[in-house]
């Protein structure tokens, strides 16, 4: 084994000493076959052999490559070759091996799309991808907002499909793979790799570790991540075992301490291997059930030295190894192999690759001197093609040094004169959070566009467990002021969740009056101060609750050692004081070790502190130990239901009964149909909200829907303006309100403002409303036919089956004065002949944005008109039976509720 310049006692000039910062990896023919060729030489070798399994699952290589053949022989008769773009989301299982290698057969591009990204992002990315077809699985395929002609679930695939390997030309230069990465512009960048690309990531990995047929080797990754190709291909080419794992077996210690103890082979970053460390040094008396790792490898961010120097204690009979590089050079740049005779003091990420070279540059592109701090960049066999529509940013990133390609990795970085790679920081705004790559502007973008935000940035902080956090620091807009306090900076964190995946979304939040500026005007980063415990607790809602009970105090006492507090209430949530998937991990681990109970992720994640302790007082077998000495509790808020109306016919939910000191109650006047059930949830939520301010808020179901009486088919729309207009007087009577406030949204709305006239409202908020009747019943008409196309193949053999009335459209049945009503209808002039201050929810999506909504109100004075980010998908027959989830709405329609007249 190679020495580490720390220890080497030869003479600094001795022969093979570096001079330069610049190295290249042994010089090597192409190695031979594509990754798919060769897997298919495996399967033709020793066709029983296992190749991948996943819980008590489990295929052969025979079985694999031929569910990957029909996978293949479908795309290719849809017309899906050379270049096109494939989409696979999956939940982890054996579908991924099956698609992933479905796709190379066919020759195509394999696109990976995580399902648990939020629907905004997944939107983003499948519209730069434009996909030729998605490859999914049935429960996922409804989700998906993608067209569903190109939806492929794999549970599906026909067994009449060839099994024979397709044989389909595939050049090493056709692209293979596309990995989104974060972007600094606000959108993810997709790195474009090619079948040559794969062919050396794969292949210098087997390699450099000796990876073959004996070997058993676990997906630890997430597939949208490229490192996970070394996971994938790596087993399936060499003959070895490829052991698919779900996302909540990786973050339980236990289950991946025993997995650990199955395989040969491992790599994993360094974050999640603090806690299995921590983990296995506390339940296991010694380390012989991982006798048989022979290899384990970490990377992605930095690995410090004693956490290598735990893996060589524990994994005592494996080669430890440090991995470094990324989806832009196929992930294997350089490696290091830590050495056992002596303990590690320093990380280095090694040497390059075969067929690797790195150059250390200072800002003119020369070589600095062994020693000398530079940037980091790569050329060779694995540097990939460039990036997807960018050829901007292609061309910036990948520049021309000694008539070779590089790719400057923007890392910052020294060689020892041993030729060892160090790396020390970095050129920009790009940081690792829990080993994933995060660009600071994307996240920075989103933070400004959140409700309330007039500025943001974005910074990577140390915590106290020596794992960065993105800490996200909010200037809010002087309108948004008096929504203060953790409601409005939930908003924000809300607002990032539904963009942004969970990773990048920031733990910490600190509201500033400004931002600090250096003398050029420019944010000065340096200054931006240190969170403190006030802003750890940002999103905490409520009083501080001491804990009281034995179980109470233990559980806050993890709570605050983990997450650096020095107080911890009752009503905490973890990860709404900046806790993460990983250090959740370690609190189960904590819990278990001090009280001997195991709480899985789910509950830690939605549950308070004093939940979480009733939930171990109960598992202990023992009732809640918390004193029955009475506590100070903000009251629950029981809604009164009731109904009201002709003949009691309607049903209504009240929120509140005391006024506010303006003496204003609010209307919501909701949507008809299917609408009404997307959107519920938001509006109980607002309910809810606007009570606990004093302003009662009356929701209720129009004749013949929801909970009222009747049917949908005996009303018309002079029946549902009459039930607005008694539900007003209704909530006048219930509160003694003299001032109302009404809200309408979509069909809601437009009927809202037909009954205007009687109704005398202070203010008027609309949310999306439908602007044109012809166009809403058109729009219904088409969902309608969707829907009915969608779910034919389930009636095929329902040859009887009654047709649905004739004026259903999803699920109301309109009767024909209604529809005929409905057209004649339109926004605009109802607008225009009223006088009372009006405020326009505008959503982005087809028939509600901001345009519209400044169109329709065009000349009308007192109409203001503000646009939300959200899609929230009205006309998106996908999204029928979906609810519409808190993504900001709910602040928004609360603060322009609030706003002076």
């Amino acid at each position: 084994m190679t020495q580490s310049f720390e220890e080497s006692t030869s003479p600094l000039e001795a022969p093979g000493r570096f001079t330069e910062s610049a190295c290249d990896g042994r010089v090597r023919p192409a190695l031979g076959p594509l990754p798919h060729e060769q897997f298919e030489r495996r399967a033709l070798v020793a066709p029983e052999a296992t190749a991948v399994r996943f819980r008590d699952l489990s295929l052969s290589y025979a079985e694999l490559n031929r569910r990957a053949n029909r996978v293949a022989h479908e795309l290719s008769a849809r017309g899906v070759g050379r270049g096109a773009r494939v989409v696979v989301c999956v939940e982890p299982a054996l579908d991924v091996a099956v698609a992933l290698l479905g796709v190379l057969k066919a020759g195509a591009v394999y696109v990976p799309l995580d399902p648990t990204y939020p629907e905004a992002r997944m939107r983003a990315m499948l519209d730069d991808i434009e996909p030729r077809a998605v490859l999914t699985q049935e429960k996922l395929a409804r989700k998906l907002p993608v067209s569903p002609a190109l939806v492929l679930p794999l549970e599906y695939l026909s067994q009449a499909l060839p099994v024979e390997n397709p044989r389909l030309p595939v050049a090493p230069s056709d692209t293979a793979y596309v990995f989104y990465t974060s972007g600094t512009t606000g959108q993810p960048k997709g790195v474009m790799g090619s079948y040559a690309n794969l062919r050396h990531y794969v292949g210098v990995a087997v390699e450099h570790y000796d990876i073959d047929e004996r070997d058993v080797m676990p997906a630890i990754a997430r597939f949208s991540f490229s490192i996970s190709l070394f996971e994938l291909m790596s087993p399936l080419v060499t003959g070895a075992t490829l052991l698919v794992l779900d996302r909540e077996h990786v973050l339980d210690a236990a289950r991946m301490a025993r997995s650990l103890s199955e395989v040969t082979i491992f790599h994993a970053g360094p974050s999640l291997l603090r806690g299995l460390v921590a983990h296995i040094r506390e339940k296991y008396a010694d380390f012989e059930a991982f006798s048989r790792v022979r290899h384990a490898s970490s990377g992605g961010d930095t690995v410090p030295p004693e956490l290598l120097e735990a893996l060589k204690e524990i994994f005592a009979n494996a080669e430890i190894f440090v991995i470094y590089g990324s989806s832009e050079i196929s992930c294997m740049g350089c490696t290091f192999p830590v050495p056992r005779w002596r303990r590690v003091t320093r990380t280095f990420v090694g040497r390059p690759f075969d067929n690797v070279s790195v150059r250390v540059l200072d800002a003119e592109g020369s070589v600095v001197p062994a020693g000398v701090v530079g940037e980091v960049h790569f050329a060779g066999e694995g540097v990939t093609q460039g990036y997807l529509k960018r050829p901007e940013l292609t061309a910036e990133r990948y520049v021309e040094l000694e008539g070779r390609r590089f790719y400057r990795m923007g890392d910052r970085g020294r060689m020892s004169r041993d030729g060892w790679l160090e790396l020390v920081g970095r050129t920009d705004f790009q940081t690792k959070i829990r080993g994933m790559r995060v660009e600071l502007g994307e996240v920075e973008y989103e933070l400004r566009r959140a409700p309330g935000v007039r500025e943001g940035v974005v910074a990577a902080r140390s915590a106290t467990d020596g794992e960065k956090r993105l800490v996200a620091y909010v200037v809010f807009d002087e309108r948004a002021a008096g929504d203060a306090g953790p409601s409005r900076m939930g908003a924000v964190r809300a607002h990032l969740a539904a963009k942004l995946p969970d990773y990048m979304v920031p733990a910490v939040y600190v509201e500033l009056e400004r931002l600090p500026l250096n003398e050029n005007s420019k944010v000065d980063r340096r200054a931006l101060p240190e969170p403190n415990e006030a802003d750890l607790r940002a999103l905490a809602r409520g009083s501080l609750r001491d804990a009281e009970s034995e179980t109470e105090r233990a559980l806050a006492a993890s709570f605050r050692e983990l997450l650096g507090l020095k107080q911890v209430s009752l009503d905490d949530n973890f990860f709404d004081l900046g806790g993460h998937s990983l250090l959740a991990l370690r609190l189960t681990a904590d819990v278990e070790r001090k009280l001997g109970v195991e709480l899985d992720g789910m509950e830690v994640l939605r549950e308070p502190l004093e939940v979480l302790a009733r939930i171990c007082d109960e598992r202990q077998g023992r009732p809640s130990l918390r004193p029955t000495a009475p506590v100070t509790r903000r009251p629950l808020e029981r809604p009164e239901i009731f109904h009201f109306g002709p003949e009691q016919s309607l049903y209504g939910v009240l929120h509140g009964r005391a006024l506010d000191q303006s003496e204003t109650a609010v209307l919501v006047a909701g949507p008809v149909g299917h609408e009404s059930a997307r959107a519920r949830f938001v509006l109980n939520k607002l309910g809810r909200e606007l009570a606990r301010e004093g302003k009662p808020t009356l929701l209720f179901d129009y004749y013949g829907c929801g909970d009222s009486l009747g049917s949908s088919a005996d009303a018309d729309l002079e029946r549902w303006r009459a039930d607005i207009r008694a539900a007003c007087a209704e909530l006048r009577r219930r509160t003694g309100a003299r001032r109302v406030a009404a809200l309408g949204v979509r069909l809601g709305a437009l009927l809202l403002c037909d009954a205007l006239p009687e109704l005398d409202l202070t203010r008027l908020l609309l949310w999306d409303p439908v602007h044109d009747g012809v166009k809403h019943h058109r729009s219904l008409a088409r969902m309608q036919r969707a829907y009915l196309k969608s779910v034919a193949h389930l009636r095929f053999f329902r040859l009887r089956a009654a047709k649905p009335p004739p004026n259903e459209l999803l699920g109301t049945t309109f009767a024909p004065a209604a529809l005929a009503e409905l057209e004649s209808l339109s926004l605009a002039p109802l607008l225009g002949r009223s006088s009372v201050d009006i405020r326009w929810l505008a959503t982005s999506g087809a028939d509600c944005d901001a345009a519209l909504a400044s169109n329709v109100g065009a000349g009308i004075a007192h109409l203001s008109v503000e646009c939300l980010d959200v899609a929230c998908g009205w006309c998106d027959v996908r999204a029928l039976e979906d609810t519409i989830p808190d993504v900001g709405v709910t602040s928004a329609l609360r603060s322009m509720l609030r706003e002076p007249a």
